[in-house]
């Protein structure tokens, strides 16, 4: 080691030989080890920190990772090891099934780079994300950050999908029901903000329910009921719709999904079940 270099001591030391040495991805250390010490602990104490390298930072705490390049800046963007995402939890690794997509866990987030960019998935996007399997489910792959839509809410759109946070919670609208719910607009349309996920009454009818309407899905299609409701025709059973939520009323019947009372008036479309007026 020279005098013009910084010194590498474990265990980033390890991490750094283990990615290459100087002559690596990350290259010289830029400057010494820093600690960032959580309440209670002291400087002298902690062992959490980071040192930072041409090439990325390596963060200590838990554990040693690297975070390089692209996912590297967009980290420092988002405040480093004390911002949005946190502490790195993992390496960045490549998405099985999908080599051109790779991603880096962090505390509080993921973020995912591609050919199409790099965006981060943080907190409740996060969340519902994995909740919908993560990259390689139903919304598939990220497409851009948070949009801040004010008062209405926010959304992060991904492959397949959105995710809004909105005052009804976060919710995500995925496949045709997000065509659906675009071409009226999005959050800030017609329909309005997702109020829950979309629930299926059995294996090919489902409904999601927004602010200002209801998406029906079917075999007969993905159809929109938009208040003021105009009694459209419901997709399943040909039946009509109240231009206002009536007060329910059951049928009668030991299976309200049985809708051969349609024609007398009573429609099991809306998402209370069997409504009559």
């Amino acid at each position: 080691m020279t005098q013009t270099e910084v010194p590498v001591l474990p265990p980033v030391r390890e991490v750094h030989e283990a990615l290459g040495g100087m002559s690596g991805v990350l290259g010289r250390a830029s400057a010494p080890w820093r600690p960032e010490p959580r309440a209670g602990e002291s400087a002298t104490t902690t062992d959490r920190g980071f040192q930072m390298f041409e090439g990325g930072v390596v963060y200590t705490g838990g554990a040693t990772v690297a975070v390089l390049g692209e996912k590297d800046r967009a980290h420092r963007a988002r405040g480093g090891g004390l911002g949005e995402l946190g502490y790195p939890r993992a390496s960045s690794r490549t998405e099985a099934g999908a080599p051109a997509w790779t991603y880096q866990v962090f505390e509080n987030g993921v973020v995912y780079e591609s050919p199409v960019g790099l965006a981060a998935v943080v907190g409740v996007w996060n969340e519902t994300h994995r909740g919908q399997g993560g990259g390689t489910g139903a919304l598939g792959y990220p497409l851009a950050p948070v949009v801040d839509e004010g008062a209405a809410g926010a959304f992060q759109r991904f492959e397949r999908g959105v995710v809004y946070r909105g005052s009804a919670g976060t919710w995500p609208v995925v496949g045709v029901a997000d065509e659906v719910h675009r071409r009226l607009g999005g959050g800030t349309g017609s329909l309005g903000y997702p109020t829950a996920p979309l629930r299926m009454q059995n294996s090919t009818f489902g409904y999601q329910t927004f602010r200002h309407g209801v998406v029906y899905t079917s075999p007969r299609g993905t159809f929109p009921v938009v208040a003021p409701w105009t009694r459209p025709t419901d997709p399943r059973v040909g039946a009509r719709v109240r231009s206002a939520t009536p007060s329910p009323r059951r049928c009668g019947r030991a299976d309200p999904s049985d809708t051969r009372s349609s024609s007398a008036g009573c429609s099991t479309t809306a998402p209370t079940g069997c409504t009559r007026w």
